[in-house]
């Protein structure tokens, strides 16, 4: 057991309205799945655009206590 952090980059459908592929929904559903294992998640953030030209959109969810 000990501290562990998980990075992933990608590109691809994201904050659609009726597509449950959107990462940003898998996002969340992995956290909670971490959650209800009895991982302790301190932080979790979702960011997307910021390439090339575009400033980064950033969403955090904290768990919660």
């Amino acid at each position: 057991m000990g501290n562990w952090a998980i990075t992933i980059i990608g590109t691809g459908a994201h904050h659609n309205k009726d597509y449950e592929g959107d990462a940003n929904k898998i996002f969340e559903k992995v956290v909670v799945e971490l959650k209800e294992a009895g991982q302790n998640v301190e932080h979790a953030s979702f960011t997307y655009g910021g390439r090339d030209t575009e400033r980064p959109n950033f969403e955090s969810h904290y768990p919660e206590k």
